[in-house]
């Protein structure tokens, strides 16, 4: 399954670090170890959403679409991939991705 693969990216490879750490389980087959991540955190009131209208429902959308998801998290323009250096912890890991998905969802709509 494409997400098994998407899950060896090095953000996923963190994200996964940082799940195991924290006892969070996870399914690297149907789940991105990053959107879990992001998930749990706003679960347990951890991050700071700001102006995002229904973060879970936007998590749960991307978890629905990882090659977006995966888009989102790790190319600065398509096809120009960077890599996150993420904290290690679940809060600031959480925070450093979802800083990410919305700068980049925001790059992506036209101006107006």
């Amino acid at each position: 399954m494409i997400v098994n693969t998407f899950n060896q990216h090095p953000i996923n490879q963190q994200s996964k670090r940082i799940l195991k750490q924290d006892l969070i389980p996870f399914n690297p087959e149907t789940e991105l170890a990053a959107l879990v991540l992001v998930r749990e955190a706003l679960e347990l009131n951890l991050l700071e959403t700001g102006p995002i209208q229904e973060p879970l429902l936007l998590i749960a959308k991307l978890a629905a679409r990882p090659q977006f998801a995966m888009a989102l998290m790790t190319e600065s323009e398509p096809g120009v991939e960077f890599e996150l250096d993420l904290s290690e912890t679940l809060e600031l890991a959480a925070a450093e991705i979802l800083e990410e998905i919305v700068t980049s969802l925001k790059a992506t709509m036209p101006q107006s």
